[in-house]
């Protein structure tokens, strides 16, 4: 029987391309859109494009966060977060004002670029470095390119490094992937970054 995973569906993001990519990835994908559906799926991805409080009013008014914790934090079901739904399961981002999930203690920082030739978004293709390869970085190797957008990071310098996987360097070195027990999450677009993002994504559905 194919895997039933749930795609989290508040309004934010391409969730086409994400549901493209699992059903490619042979599970069943379905969007999540009411608490019980939460209930009802082995694992969670959550996808995002957009501002960083208007995810957290949109997760608000989705009367998901309580069932949602419940399964992440509790019962442990395995999530992903994938851009702005990683940045939300954080305290905060210079984005907004509101607070984010906290699930995670951490804060994202808008990109300030000394130099003309980084511009604000971070948009395209970029090659990481696995630092710890993990589940999510099995078989891929030391180096891979993903395709980013984002103008939001977090610090490679405010996070413990026992939960970094990788880092990308945009002047400055960020995090671009995360784990910590059956939370991840990356900043770069998986499903839009070809074969290596297929890669990941298999990874994490293959993770428990």
């Amino acid at each position: 029987m194919k895997k039933k995973v749930g795609i989290l569906d508040i309004g934010l993001g391409n969730l086409k391309s994400v549901y493209n990519a699992l059903e490619y990835l042979d599970t069943n994908p379905v969007y999540i859109k009411n608490p019980q559906d939460i209930d009802t799926v082995s694992k969670i991805v959550f996808p995002g494009v957009g501002a960083f409080d208007t995810g957290v009013n949109l997760l608000r008014s989705s009367n998901l966060i309580e069932n949602l914790t419940f399964n992440v934090l509790e019962k442990k079901v395995p999530f992903f977060g994938i851009c702005l739904g990683m940045q939300l399961i954080f305290e905060k981002s210079e984005e907004g004002s509101l607070e984010g999930l906290s699930w995670i203690k951490g804060k994202f920082e808008k990109f300030r670029p000394k130099s003309e030739d980084f511009t604000v978004p971070h948009i395209g293709w970029n090659k990481i470095t696995i630092e710890n390869e993990g589940r999510l970085f099995k078989s891929l190797g030391k180096e891979n390119y993903f395709y980013f957008v984002h103008s939001y990071f977090l610090s490679k310098n405010s996070f413990n490094v026992d939960y970094i996987h990788s880092t990308c360097s945009y002047e400055i070195d960020f995090i671009s992937a995360m784990e910590i027990e059956n939370i991840f999450g990356c900043q770069f677009h998986p499903e839009k970054s070809q074969m290596s993002g297929l890669k990941l994504l298999n990874n994490f559905l293959n993770s428990d």
